[in-house]
């Protein structure tokens, strides 16, 4: 019985769920309605919102990048009255 070589391929993680998200961008420790808030608003938006996946009714899955770029957006945009 011979050992058979692995190629490991390192992938950085796309997508997360709700809890993970928080958790990742600091929201799980200071404000989760502040989080649904901003979750609500990338949902819906023209330019972000298809990164926000809901393949079943309790379980939504956040493409991390997509919401990092909606954050800046929101950081760029915040004392504009139309964000």
């Amino acid at each position: 019985m011979g050992i058979t070589k692995v190629n490991v391929i390192r992938i950085t993680q796309k997508f997360a769920n709700k809890e993970q998200a928080m958790e990742y961008f600091g929201f799980a420790q200071k404000s989760t309605a502040t989080f649904q808030r901003y979750l609500a608003e990338f949902k819906q938006h023209k330019d972000f919102g298809s990164g926000y996946i809901n393949p079943t009714g309790g379980y939504v899955l956040i493409d991390i990048d997509k919401f990092e770029q909606f954050l800046r957006w929101k950081d760029a945009n915040k004392f504009r009255g139309d964000s």
